[in-house]
């Protein structure tokens, strides 16, 4: 699809994740100017790529015509840009093609601190990685190393679990293989743009349709279930973090930390519409208790808000309860003991 569009000259450049050629498996965005760049770049990423950093580069090289492959998040980044800075945007985008996305780890937390600090795997030696069997496949030199699920999922990037969007929804084509036949893809047209585009393809025998190959029902199914699964999740959230006496819009902003991972204070008072002074009460009070960490963006000079994992803060939370249920333990035991002694006395003296 993005050959097509190079060769054919609809597009100047496609932005889409490459692989580093200094870190091994580490994706990094990239900007296809040929078909071969393309066919170099094919193939599933294991780690978070921040494809839209690639808008740089092309306006740098002077690339206007452009098409996007990014997965839902990134589909999204780049559907708000197109409709927030349409007077000022330099790009001409010729098509948007999301990628099918359930969740994704981020490269030095997984890769780097777990897999190769902790297991003691280098990944230079590893040819390449799948997920099938319940596990995360690592190929290397005729061999396999598996990681189950369970473990991996345990690093996955914490604004995923947030993400409802499966699909891309808003892209003008979506691309997955999930759902679809082994050595197939399932292709969802969205838009009259992905429409006519795909058309082409198929008048010029570019690809070869299948319908019984793609099982849509378990897309959607699938679809539905990470909405259900992250509405559900995020009520739960609300009401445990309530309970420990946090107010809910505070429990809210921190949320959105998450979903957001990380922002400024601007992009938070645009997300939630409330004044500044009460959202930096919250900031406030959600770094008193340790939910959140503060630190300035380098290349904005301004500060930016990280939320600490929910699992931290929860344990966290659980040991600050508890150790003020000793010391009201103990403080109840000394006033019970004081009590009982002064009852004794008080027979005593009676009796006396």
């Amino acid at each position: 699809l993005t050959k097509y569009l190079l060769e054919s000259g609809a597009v100047e450049g496609v932005i889409m994740a490459g692989v580093s050629e200094s870190e091994p498996l580490k994706p990094v965005p990239i900007v296809a100017t040929t078909g071969d760049d393309v066919v170099s770049a094919a193939g599933s990423r294991y780690s978070i790529c921040p494809v839209v950093m690639g808008l740089r580069e092309a306006f740098e090289k002077g690339i206007k015509k452009i098409a996007i492959v990014g997965t839902p998040c990134q589909v999204q980044g780049i559907r708000k840009v197109e409709l927030f800075s349409e007077d000022r945007y330099p790009f001409e985008i010729k098509a948007v093609i999301g990628i099918f996305c359930f969740e994704n780890f981020l490269y030095d937390e997984f890769f780097k601190s777990f897999i190769e600090k902790e297991l003691g795997i280098e990944l230079g030696e590893i040819n390449s990685v799948r997920i099938r069997n319940n596990s995360f496949e690592l190929h290397k030199n005729g061999e396999i190393e598996s990681i189950p699920l369970k473990t991996a999922f345990k690093h996955v990037n914490i604004p995923c679990t947030l993400c409802r969007d499966f699909s891309a929804e808003l892209s003008d084509i979506s691309i997955g293989a999930i759902g679809a036949k082994t050595d197939w893809n399932a292709v969802i047209i969205r838009s009259e743009r992905g429409r006519r585009l795909f058309d082409e393809l198929v008048e010029k025998n570019l690809v070869t349709l299948a319908s019984d190959a793609v099982d849509l029902e378990r897309i959607k199914r699938l679809a539905r279930r990470k909405k259900a699964h992250v509405e559900r999740t995020s009520a739960e959230t609300t009401e445990f973090l309530t309970h420990f006496g946090t107010a809910e819009d505070k429990v809210k902003i921190y949320e959105l930390l998450i979903a957001l991972h990380g922002p400024r204070l601007e992009t938070i008072s645009e997300a939630t519409e409330m004044d500044d002074s009460v959202i930096r009460d919250a900031l406030e009070s959600l770094k008193e208790r340790s939910w959140i960490r503060e630190t300035m963006d380098k290349t904005t000079n301004t500060p930016r808000y990280i939320p600490e994992k929910p699992e931290t803060v929860i344990n966290n939370e659980v040991k600050k309860l508890n150790s003020k249920l000793k010391i009201a333990k103990k403080k109840a035991i000394s006033e019970l003991n004081s009590s009982y002694t002064r009852r004794i006395q008080e027979k005593i003296e009676m009796q006396g």
